[in-house]
Parts: C-alpha cells; sequence; structure tokens
C-alpha cells in the first residue's frame, strides 16, 4: 500500500491490515502488569496477618519472611520452649532472613531478629553488631535498642545504657516495667546517675511514669530525691505530681520525718516561712495534693472546697456544704510531723448544721489504722453559729509510736442514720501552736 502524505508534505504510515493484533498485544500487556501490581500489593498486604499465605504466593517476599520469623520468635511458644528447640528454630530462620536482607538491605527489623537469633546461639559480638544496625536504621526498634540498654548496662558503659533506655521507652512505653529496674539501678550509682538526669531534663514523655514506678525498682529510698534535687539544681525543677509521688512512697514506707523534710526541699522560699506545723491554715492556695497538704475526700451528698467567703471581704476559708441527704464521707485532712510535747488546735468557724451529729476537728497518729490512736479532738460543730467564733482543743504527741500525725475534719456520725446532715460551715485560720 502506497505511503499517504498530510497536509504538510509528511509521509504517514499507511493503516494496518490487522489492528485487532496491537489491541490483544496491548491488552496482555495490560493485564501482565495489572497482575503484578495486584500480585504485590495482595503480597504486602498479606505479609503481616497472614505471612504462610503471602510466602506460597511469593516464596522470596522479604517482608513476609521478617513478620513470620518475628511470630516464631517472639510468639509464647518459643519463649516458653527447651533450648534445644529455639536453636533449632534460630538455625531454620537465620539463611531466611539473610536473604530477606539481600532482597531489602534497609529492613531494620531483619536486623533485630538477626541480632535475637546471634543472642540465642550465644554470640553476643554477633548480636550486638545486628542490633546497632538496626536502631542504626531506625531507633524505633524497641527490642533491639533495650538489648543494646542492658548490654551497654553490664559492660558499665553507662552513657550509652541511658541512650538506650531513652530509645526503648520513647517507641515502646509498654517497655517501661522492664526498662524502670535498670534506670534505677544506675540512678543509685553516683557515677551513673547523671546520665539519668539528662534523660529526666529534657522532659521525655515517659517521664510522669518513671516517678509513679521508681519506688519499685530501687534499694535506697534517697535515690528519687537525689534526682529530684539534681533537676532542680539544674534549673529543671519536677512537677508538683513528681514530688507527689516520691512523698507518697515515702508515706507507704512510714520513713514520716524524712518524707517531710523532703517535702520541705520543694517549697518555695515564701511557702518554707509560712510553713509552720499546720501548713495552709489560713487557705490562701488551693491543695496541692501531698500528703502534708490538704487532701479533700467527700462522698454523698456533701461538698468541701477552699473559696473566698462573700461576707468576710473574699477572705479564704474551707467552705463545708451539707445535705439534704446523707453525709457518706467528708474527710479534710493534712499529715504533720511533730515532735513529743503539747500543742493547741484552733481556728474560727461560723455557719449552721442541722442533724444528730456535727462537724468536728481531731488529730491522730498516722500509721496507726485501723483504729488510730486519737490524740485530742474538738467539740462538735452543731446547731446555728451565723457570726464568727473561735474554737480550740489541746492534745498530746507521745514520746514514742507517733512520729507524724494527722489533722483531719469529718462528720462525728456512729452510724448510717447520723450521716443525715444539712448545712453551711466556713473554716479559717486554722493553726497549730505548741504549748509551754
Amino acid at each position: 500500500m502506497d505511503a499517504q502524505f498530510g497536509i504538510d508534505g509528511v509521509a504517514t504510515p499507511p493503516p494496518s491490515r490487522f489492528p485487532w493484533v496491537r489491541a490483544v498485544l496491548l491488552a496482555a500487556v495490560c493485564t501482565l502488569l495489572l497482575g503484578l501490581i495486584l500480585r504485590h500489593n495482595l503480597v504486602a498486604y498479606l505479609a503481616e496477618r497472614n505471612p504462610e499465605w503471602a510466602l506460597s504466593i511469593r516464596a522470596n517476599a522479604p517482608a513476609a519472611i521478617v513478620a513470620l520469623a518475628d511470630r516464631q520468635l517472639n510468639g509464647p511458644e518459643f519463649l516458653s520452649t527447651d533450648e534445644a528447640t529455639r536453636q533449632s528454630v534460630a538455625r531454620r530462620l537465620e539463611p531466611l532472613l539473610k536473604k530477606a536482607i539481600l532482597e531489602d538491605p534497609l529492613n531494620p527489623r531483619a536486623f533485630r531478629l538477626l541480632g535475637q537469633i546471634a543472642d540465642v546461639q550465644k554470640h553476643p559480638d554477633a548480636a550486638e553488631l545486628m542490633m546497632r544496625e538496626a536502631t542504626r536504621l531506625s531507633i524505633g526498634q524497641s527490642l533491639a535498642a533495650f538489648w543494646l540498654m542492658r548490654r551497654n548496662f553490664e559492660r558499665r558503659n553507662y552513657s550509652a545504657a541511658a541512650y538506650f533506655a531513652d530509645a526503648a521507652l520513647r517507641s515502646q512505653p509498654q517497655l517501661m516495667k522492664d526498662v524502670i529496674p535498670a534506670l534505677g539501678l544506675m540512678a543509685e550509682q553516683e557515677q551513673a546517675r547523671p546520665f539519668v538526669v539528662q534523660l529526666l531534663v529534657a522532659t521525655p514523655a515517659w517521664r510522669r511514669a518513671f516517678f509513679d514506678m521508681i519506688g519499685e525498682a530501687i534499694t535506697d529510698a534517697r535515690t528519687p530525691f537525689n534526682l529530684l534535687i539534681a533537676m532542680k539544681d539544674q534549673g529543671y525543677a519536677p512537677t508538683s505530681e513528681e514530688v507527689r509521688f516520691y512523698l507518697d512512697f515515702l508515706v507507704k514506707q512510714k520513713l514520716y520525718p524524712y518524707a517531710y523534710e523532703v517535702w520541705l526541699q520543694f517549697l518555695s522560699p515564701e511557702e518554707q516561712k509560712n510553713a509552720g506545723f499546720l501548713f495552709n491554715g489560713g487557705f490562701d492556695s488551693k491543695p496541692s495534693g501531698v500528703p502534708f497538704d490538704w487532701t479533700i475526700r467527700t462522698r454523698g451528698d456533701v461538698d468541701a472546697d477552699i473559696v473566698k467567703d462573700p461576707d468576710t471581704d473574699g477572705k479564704p476559708t474551707l467552705r463545708i456544704e451539707m445535705g439534704p441527704g446523707r453525709t457518706e464521707k467528708l474527710d479534710v485532712s493534712q499529715m504533720i510531723v511533730l515532735a513529743p510535747g503539747a500543742y493547741r488546735f484552733k481556728g474560727m468557724l461560723r455557719g449552721n448544721v442541722a442533724g444528730p451529729r456535727g462537724l468536728k476537728w481531731l488529730v491522730t497518729c498516722a500509721g496507726t489504722s485501723p483504729r488510730p490512736l486519737s490524740l485530742g479532738e474538738s467539740k462538735m460543730a452543731v446547731g446555728d453559729f451565723p457570726e464568727p467564733r473561735s474554737f480550740e482543743f489541746a492534745f498530746s504527741v507521745p514520746d514514742v509510736g507517733c512520729q507524724a500525725q494527722i489533722a483531719k475534719l469529718t462528720l462525728a456520725a456512729r452510724s448510717a442514720s447520723e450521716q443525715l446532715a444539712s448545712g453551711i460551715v466556713f473554716y479559717s485560720d486554722v493553726a497549730i501552736e505548741r504549748v509551754k
């Protein structure tokens, strides 16, 4: 067939006698490409969900090999089996993982698994090499970071141990219960403590949980204080909640005088000046939640809060409102640490209480539950007292068996029927003074 010429005089090829051939070839190529794409996507989809099926489609799929090896090396069956079986599994998986790395040389998970295999085979140097490569490719490889933390801690390379502890906790906070004991041991060693402090002043997301759990991971009760005071000295003061975690731990251990001294260290100069025998007796600030400040607990038809009294030009007061139902629980308390001797508890109140029993203050010895030793108590506040009036009572701290005390306001109900009370009472200027 002769060539045809276009408008511009350029020759164009003659039309094909078999146009369907080109269409068939094009369709075949498209079908092949679509099949390859679908196969690749299917393998990628199945790699984590069903690696065995993925490998039946593509025998050398690296993601599926890695996923299968991870399941077998970190599953409950492997971890609980005997040593011979563990060695057999490790030998079987090692060449598969090496093949996966040849296919995907930037797969950090594959290197971590090879590190685990080397660890099972008692080759720590080879394991360390693989684990380091895994964390180099991705610091998010938390199990590799955890392994390297332990390795460096055993070598007393505390700087590296702290680095990998932080990496493990940032990527997998669930490792906290495994990492905290190592950090606790480091914090107890003078040469290692600075590296732990360095982590804490960076305010990692895991810091709150660390101070909540550190008490269970130490042998020396002073260890958290050394960390907290080091943070403060570097200009990174701990939060009140972090201090409270430590104080709660000390109180639980009944180390009351030491807990009190620790608490004083983290007060502002003004707060230390006004601490006195009873803290915040003027109710000038909201309770901080620490044992040596007011703790307010209520249940039932009762409310307790620190407010400004509208009838006394906004003077801060403790406001108790009860009723009309039962006051099941009213506990406004504070731990105090008084030396043996005679004292006087005093304050001001106004309001009204209608019911069979009234409100009263009492002082007991701490740590003597379930029946705390009572040292003294006020008369019940019941009836109407619209004008401010004073109240006081005397008490004595014995020479032994009462290292700390609890000052507490409660409803003096002895039975459920006596919990029926209503009214509003304002307390102010509560204080304890020594009687000479």
